[in-house]
């Protein structure tokens, strides 16, 4: 049985090639660039370059039908919203020639709206930040008005943390409002932000495999680290029981007829102690090898819920497990915290029983990984040193700027 697993250079991509090669499928690895990390994954039986589904979703789209047209590729699995939304947006297409579990484009479109499934979830009774969506300037300046400080801007679609800005003033937060981070596409196809009640309290992931509306599994987790340590992608993970955010969680996404993999992510208000609906990620999460180490490996009943057509329910895993994405998202955020010295010293040591992200057994992944970050540092350097001198930059010394949309 072939799996093609896309967004190669992914980490939860890289996860899901090795889980799927140790069980014995043949794994296509399949991303937009020569240098994806899970090319060289020893479980990658093949490599596919895509067009970049980040800067022309359908010309991916069109590609890869074509291509599995040619080839008989038994499961398709999506890692990032960008390649999800052009899979679920032409799944009938994809349907004739390859198995998905992808939900319909009707239901994918309404879930990843933020402000969309806050209101759902308000009508069923479940609790979330105070939410605004002004449509214009005149409505952010009255709404910027009525606002508790700190508060949260954020867009209403888009991946990560991306976007996510923290407005302390009124005047930074119509700052925040006026000023977009970034520019249009597939996955950010609404720039007008929303504004947000700011919630204290710790992030929760409640990971869970859905079979058109009925649940098959659920794990849940702790990111007690990240990068940016404010908020965004998990660099450290526990494990736990949460019965209030897993009821919750399965109650909305039963009630909108979810299909496939998704993470419904909560906060734990330290003020009154409820959990709060933050949003839902509509796709494979990046703590995913976490949930498979804990017990339930989603990608592969991902997989068997497409090829097969349902799987049997799993919810037991290990509570209180541990989990590190060492290199380079815990040591980053360690760089970035406000006591740099004890983060650094916490980042170094090493308790018994804790999992880890690097696989001593198939190590050429993490060293072309570090590599590239090696490379890619001393070619900004480079053109740092050259604007400085006022000489222009060395032949071929480019910098990437923005944000990769596969690095969570």
């Amino acid at each position: 049985m072939k799996v093609l697993v896309t967004d190669a250079d992914d980490r939860k991509a890289l996860a899901s090639v090795r889980n799927l090669g140790r069980k014995g499928l043949y794994v296509i690895a399949a991303g937009p660039k020569r240098w994806e990390q899970s090319f060289f994954s020893k479980y990658a039986r093949e490599r596919l370059i895509y067009p970049n589904p980040a800067k022309n979703a359908d010309e991916f789209a069109r590609f890869l039908l074509d291509y599995l047209g040619k080839e008989k590729i038994d499961c398709v699995l999506p890692m990032s919203d960008y390649t999800t939304i052009p899979l679920s947006r032409h799944k009938g297409d994809f349907e004739k020639v390859t198995h998905l579990a992808v939900p319909d484009w009707e239901v994918l479109s309404l879930v990843r709206d933020k402000a969309k499934i806050i209101k759902i979830a308000a009508g069923l009774g479940i609790a979330a930040p105070e939410t605004h969506c002004p449509a214009t300037v005149e409505e952010a300046r009255e709404v910027a008005a009525r606002m508790s400080y700190p508060c949260v801007v954020k867009y209403k679609k888009g991946t990560g943390a991306i976007g996510i800005r923290y407005a302390k003033t009124r005047e930074q937060l119509m700052e925040f409002y006026g000023a977009p981070t970034r520019e249009a596409d597939v996955v950010f196809d609404d720039l007008v932000p929303m504004m947000q009640e700011y919630i204290p309290g710790g992030i929760h992931d409640v990971c869970v495999l859905f079979a058109r509306g009925e649940p098959r599994a659920v794990e849940i987790h702790e990111r007690t680290k990240m990068y940016p340590p404010t908020g965004g992608y998990g660099a450290a993970y526990r494990t736990e029981l949460a019965p209030d955010m897993r009821e919750t969680a399965i109650r909305l996404l039963s009630h909108v007829g979810w299909h496939g993999p998704a993470l419904v992510e909560f906060k734990r208000d330290a003020r009154d102690g409820r959990a709060k609906l933050m949003e839902v990620n509509t796709r494979f999460w990046g703590g995913v090898d976490v949930s498979a180490h804990a017990g339930i490996d989603f990608v592969h009943l991902a997989y068997k819920l497409a090829t097969e057509g349902d799987v049997e329910p799993e919810w037991d895993y290990e509570v209180g497990m541990k989990y590190r994405w060492l290199f380079p998202t815990e040591f980053a955020s360690a760089l970035e915290s406000e006591n740099r010295l004890d983060a650094l010293l916490e980042f170094f040591t090493f308790e018994r029983g804790t999992k880890y992200d690097i696989v001593p057994s198939d190590p050429l992944p993490h060293l072309v990984k570090a590599g590239l970050a090696v490379y890619r540092g001393a070619r900004r350097l480079a053109k740092l040193r050259d604007k400085n001198s006022g000489q222009p930059c060395a032949e071929g010394v480019r910098t990437r700027v923005g944000h990769r949309p596969d690095l969570h």
